[in-house]
């Protein structure tokens, strides 16, 4: 798989809720790092962490934009919008930096703006 074709199954896994999915584009040894976030290690970890940081948006979708790919290291830009559990809109622009081992994610960093996305969400 391409390191594009790769980024999209995680977009898309993470869209339609396919934990199973998800976990398959990491490898043995993955590190996700979100923004203002502890450190995640290994697949189990990972999922968990989506799962709970999704299950604040009934609905949800990022939106890739632009993909660079420099070696065994892809940069995405992506619009997320959602909706909070109040039915509120949520709009935010993230930036993910992932670095590639044999064809899987090794390591995912996340960045956003947190300031922007915690004034969209209730208290």
């Amino acid at each position: 798989m391409t390191p594009e074709a790769l980024v999209r199954e995680y977009f898309r896994s993470v869209n339609e809720e396919d934990w199973d999915a998800l976990g398959r584009v990491w490898s043995d040894d993955c590190e996700l790092v979100a923004v203002g976030g502890p450190p995640r290690r290994g697949r189990d970890d990972i999922v968990r962490a989506y799962v709970a940081f999704m299950a604040m948006f009934p609905e949800h979708h990022d939106e890739p934009g632009r993909i660079f790919v420099h070696g065994d290291t892809v940069t995405v830009e992506i619009r997320f919008t959602a909706t909070n559990r109040e039915g509120g809109p949520v709009e935010l622009d993230c930036v993910d930096v992932i670095d590639l081992t044999d064809e899987r994610f090794r390591r995912l960093t996340f960045w956003c703006d947190l300031d922007v996305l915690r004034r969209q969400l209730p208290p």
